[in-house]
């Protein structure tokens, strides 16, 4: 939860900008929010982004303004939801749990609907893939050829580095396999 200074005077058509930092301290581009111009009524437009969410090791917590009362829903690409509700500061938090398994290119979609049943567009995110691929396997044992196989995570290049420096380079396939 973050709490807005009593210093701050938000007035009806501002922006809020909010960033997400990880546990390594990657620093999410901005999502723009706008503040509701009264608190009678629900915009329809879905908030504004300019930044992905990144899959991590940890819970993300997605923050936000809104109506109080209002339930917030995100829905991952399986189809199952995470929700909060904007307390009466205006303020809500939404969790998505690291198990989830969400992986770099996938969207989420963000609503809100408030107590008086009126739904906002749905707002898409893409979620960034920022997490270093584990190291490749290499299979032991050499070919008349000098043709080195091994697995990978699938779509990286795997370069092999000789002892003269001299390069090879080959493409991890959608299997999880390469050939250098």
């Amino acid at each position: 939860e973050v709490k807005v200074p009593d210093t701050v005077d938000l007035k009806g058509g501002e922006t809020i900008k909010v960033t997400l930092t990880d546990s390594s301290g990657n620093v999410s581009k901005p999502t723009e929010l706008v503040v509701a111009q009264n608190q009678s009524g629900m915009k329809k437009q879905p908030p504004k982004t300019d930044g992905p969410i990144s899959p991590g090791t940890s819970d993300a917590v997605i923050t936000g303004v809104g109506k109080p009362g209002s339930t917030v829903i995100v829905t991952f690409p399986d189809g199952t939801t995470a929700t909060g509700t904007v307390n009466e500061e205006g303020r809500y938090e939404v969790k998505i749990p690291y198990t989830m398994g969400i992986k770099g290119g996938e969207t989420i979609k963000v609503t809100s609907t408030d107590e008086a049943g009126n739904k906002s567009e749905a707002k898409s995110i893409t979620v960034e893939d920022k997490s270093t691929p584990e190291a490749p396997t290499v299979n032991t044992g050499t070919s008349e050829k000098g043709v080195r196989t091994g697995t990978g995570e699938a779509g990286s290049t795997v370069t092999v580095t000789f002892p003269d420096g001299t390069t090879v380079t080959g493409i991890v396939d959608e299997e999880g396999h390469y050939e250098v």
